[in-house]
């Protein structure tokens, strides 16, 4: 069994004594039964002696073989039982952290166009809900052990009391495992189809979270999303969802009813035209009722069992065929980062829908440091594609990158990165910076924080920030104090200004980028401020994938800034 393995993958030494507790467990219910009925064949178990002289009677117990061994069955039972499920908690809990920990390095070293195809509501719909359905049934494990030895035992004992009604159990055991495999089956298909509408659900909560601000402004938007996504969504999983446990339950019901049917043919019908006693007719029954409780337990097993199944796979069909970069994951050093060129580098998207594939490029150019390049276009010219090709989030399909003379490929990708720091317009803040933790540079991020007008909203502290809770400018302004403490040798800012007032506008374009030139570093703009080009050296203008226009743009412009005081003496980098 498949969702076992993540298990027995994580601990097999504690799963196998988990599950050898669990037949100790199951052996101590199979004797339940036989030592009571046997107890029973003889005289009564208690009988009361000859009055004591002071007149009380003395109960004396005759069967204390039988009473010791039923007892020491039952105190094995809660040990062997608890201790085996105590061993698998654990283990479950630690396969959890290690299937999701193996999940999260997939998603770190994966390919960024694979993780956009995937999308991120299937990604976290596999880690939180795939997961733990997985690991829920693989939890089942040993409950159904002990049923299937509990039963296995009792099987024996009816086998031993009258053989002709053992074969007649078997034969109806194996007519019910295969009469309820029918509806199984239907049924998992069923549990398939929901859990298809669940990443339909998560999409569409996706976007009404995210969306929220641009539903406020539509009342007809917000209502048709609302009735034909949201609601349209909760609707086909609520209708799949009732089918597959409809027929599920049936199923389950169906199995539990035919022990009471076997039990009935056997008191009414199978005694009068066969030769069995009173006591191995009793005998019968009172095992085939005390094994109506194990194969409950699995008969309600199955679905969770069906759902992980059908979990796991939804989590090995994301991540097993999500492909690994094809890197070196080690510090290439480059002697010298002082110039990236471009030569006929193409980035062609793959074609999903059958209308012909977007590629950027050829495209062949050269930043230098110490260089501020802005690139322009219209949307879907292709200003997004080249800055993820020139951070390394996207390789290329064709063409050279190169840093100096050095290649950018599978041995150096990864030295490349880490000389970047870039801010995209979904980029992402951490509470957290790495690096110095002193005084002294707690006291620096406090005073930037009070330049860029923070020190108001978020406080700094041995690497933390006490609040990512702000307004989108904030947030903005925050991301630029953490890329600038990075000191890195190439900045790529993506629409960095355009929610930002004008006043930080005048900082960013008047002040940080000709510090940043300053510096000698490389420094990449996306922007449609036509009023702050002049901040550039250059502008690469696209279109339609390709380079349309480049502009130099004249030392002497208007609105050229040097760099200002307070931002050069504050030593930022």
């Amino acid at each position: 069994m498949k969702i076992f393995k993540t298990l027995t993958a994580e601990a097999p030494e504690k799963v196998f004594v988990s599950l050898l507790l669990g037949v100790f467990s199951g052996i101590g219910y199979a004797f339940l039964i036989p030592l009571i009925l046997v107890s029973f064949n003889g005289d009564s178990a208690f009988e009361v002696i000859a009055p004591a002289e002071g007149g009380s009677s003395i109960l004396e117990i005759k069967n204390a073989k039988f009473a010791l061994a039923f007892f020491s069955s039952c105190l094995l039972i809660i040990c062997s039982r608890t201790i085996s499920q105590l061993i698998l908690t654990r283990v479950a809990i630690d396969a959890t952290v290690a299937l999701r920990t193996k999940y999260y390095e997939s998603i770190l070293y994966a390919p960024l166009e694979c993780l956009e195809r995937v999308g991120e509501s299937r990604l976290i719909a596999s880690i939180t809900n795939d997961i733990r359905s997985v690991i829920q049934g693989a939890q089942l494990m040993p409950d159904l052990l002990i049923s299937l030895v509990t039963i296995t035992g009792m099987m024996g004992f009816l086998a031993y009391l009258n053989i002709d009604i053992f074969r007649f159990i078997c034969w109806a055991i194996f007519f019910g495992v295969i009469s309820f495999q029918i509806p199984m089956i239907l049924a998992g298909k069923l549990v398939k189809k929901s859990r298809e509408k669940v990443d339909d659900l998560h999409e569409s909560i996706n976007g009404v979270i995210k969306g929220v601000k641009e539903l406020k402004l539509s009342s007809d938007k917000r209502h048709y999303f609302f009735k034909s996504n949201l609601l349209e969504s909760e609707s086909q999983l609520k209708k799949s969802s009732k089918s597959a446990l409809s027929v599920m339950r049936a199923a389950i019901n169906y199995g539990d009813m035919m022990s009471f049917f076997v039990v009935g043919y056997i008191a009414f019908l199978f005694a009068s035209f066969n030769l069995v006693s009173d006591g191995e007719l009793f005998g019968a029954i009172m095992v085939l009722l005390y094994i109506t409780g194990p194969i409950s337990v699995i008969m309600n097993a199955l679905p969770q069992i069906v759902t992980s199944n059908i979990s796991l796979d939804k989590v090995e069909k994301i991540f097993g065929d999500m492909p690994k970069e094809t890197v070196l994951q080690h510090n290439f050093s480059f002697s010298e980062f002082k110039s990236i060129h471009f030569k006929d580098v193409r980035y062609c998207y793959e074609d999903l829908s059958g209308g012909g594939a977007f590629e950027v490029g050829p495209l062949s150019f050269s930043i230098k440091a110490g260089e501020v390049i802005f690139i322009v276009g219209g949307n879907g010219s292709g200003k997004s594609t080249l800055a993820k090709m020139i951070t390394a989030h996207y390789r290329p399909s064709a063409g050279v990158i190169n840093v100096g003379l050095q290649a950018v490929d599978d041995k150096t990708i990864v030295g490349y990165r880490n000389n970047i720091a870039a801010i995209y317009t979904d980029y992402h803040l951490f509470e957290n910076i790495l690096g110095d933790t002193s005084e002294s540079f707690d006291a620096f991020v406090r005073e930037l924080l009070v330049r860029l007008k923070l020190g108001h909203a978020v406080s700094y502290q041995r690497g933390r920030f006490s609040t990512l809770k702000l307004s989108d400018g904030q947030r903005k302004r925050l991301a630029l104090i953490c890329a600038l403490l990075e000191n890195k040798q190439l900045y790529l800012f993506d629409e960095w200004a355009a929610d930002q007032d004008p006043e930080f506008k005048q900082v960013f374009y008047h002040e940080i980028l000709p510090h940043l030139r300053s510096q000698g570093k490389i420094v990449v703009v996306i922007s449609h401020d036509e009023r702050y080009f002049s901040s550039a050296d250059r502008v690469i203008e696209l279109e339609d994938g390709k380079i349309s226009k480049v502009t130099v743009m004249s030392i002497d412009a208007p609105g050229r800034s040097r760099p200002n005081e307070s931002v050069a003496d504050a030593n930022i980098l």
